[in-house]
């Protein structure tokens, strides 16, 4: 692994090394990849992050991607370099570094209107995302999504894991199921929620963390909503929602929405037993009752916290 000296090193060959004042390491996420803030004129000024040289293919297509959504005006880090370090064990990105405060924590002390309105404003950034088009058929992306929902399903019966009324939410995925054959294949950043927003003076500046991106049908990229969006601010997720839909309302997003949080319940108990918050899988298992209780898994109506053009 290596150290701060060895990343200055690296760095020269890119101009910024010689005008870094202090490197600190940033300890944040679930990523086993190591990121270091760099900064410069007394402000904290680029990000890096080391990945294992195995994941140098998967690295390099976020790094395509960010450079996308950054050449189309979206809000996010601009890509500035991305390679192999000397030794070859690692790969690296280069990015500016956003300066400014998680949404997670932001959101909550600003004024209601404010949090409904940087939803609006994240809602439509989103939906610019989602205007990328993939090279993956329908047909394909459906088939992978299915084998990943099957090996999670396999997991939590190794594990011994499941959820109350998890068989009624059985029921409503098979009988929906088929909504996904006619999904569009769009980019999806695939970890949209407040804590990988950037907020600064009561506005969004840039949307972080694509180390998840993927390829597949838009509104999957809402199924965090409920998960890690609607417990830290109802008016934000509120303004996300009417943000993106003013963009396009699609006439089966609720029907779409509905089924892939529903999908979503199982992999998440198997995702909180290997990561588990601090209030344990029981706690998880609570919120799961609440997003059971608060959804329409019959109707497939909006949530019952939705409260369309709430400011």
């Amino acid at each position: 692994m290596m150290d701060e000296p060895a990343v200055r090193e690296m760095l020269k060959v890119y101009g910024v090394s010689d005008t870094v004042e202090r490197c600190e390491r940033l300890d944040a996420g679930f990523s086993h990849d190591v990121k270091y803030v760099l900064w410069v004129g007394g402000a904290p000024t680029y990000l890096v992050r080391l990945s294992a040289s195995d994941m140098l293919p998967r690295r390099k297509a976020e790094f395509e991607a960010l450079a996308v959504h950054y050449e189309r005006g979206v809000l996010c880090p601009r890509p500035l370099a991305f390679g192999e370090t000397p030794d070859r064990t690692q790969c690296f990105t280069l990015l500016e570094y956003l300066v400014g405060e998680s949404g997670e924590t932001a959101l909550p002390k600003l004024p209601e209107q404010a949090q409904y309105e940087i939803g609006l404003h994240a809602g439509c950034e989103l939906y610019r995302m989602h205007e990328v088009p993939g090279e993956e058929t329908t047909e394909a992306w459906l088939d992978r999504f299915s084998r990943k929902m099957a090996r999670y399903a396999e997991r939590a019966g190794e594990l011994g894991l499941t959820y109350p009324g998890r068989e009624r939410i059985d029921g409503y995925i098979e009988e929906h199921v088929s909504l996904l054959e006619q999904s569009p294949v769009r980019f999806q950043h695939d970890d949209f929620h407040p804590a990988n927003l950037i907020l600064d003076d009561g506005r969004l500046v840039g949307v972080i963390d694509f180390n998840r991106c993927d390829w597949g049908d838009p509104v999957e990229d809402f199924y965090k909503v409920p998960f890690f969006g609607e417990p830290v601010s109802v008016l934000f997720v509120n303004g996300q929602i009417d943000g993106y839909l003013a963009c396009e309302a699609a006439a089966d997003f609720w029907a779409r929405y509905n089924l892939l949080v529903a999908m979503m319940l199982l992999p998440s108990v198997v995702w909180m037993h290997f990561h588990p918050p601090s209030g344990g899988l029981a706690w998880w298992l609570d919120r799961v009752a609440h997003m059971i209780d608060t959804h329409d898994f019959e109707g497939s109506g909006p949530p019952t916290w939705f409260k369309p053009e709430a400011y």
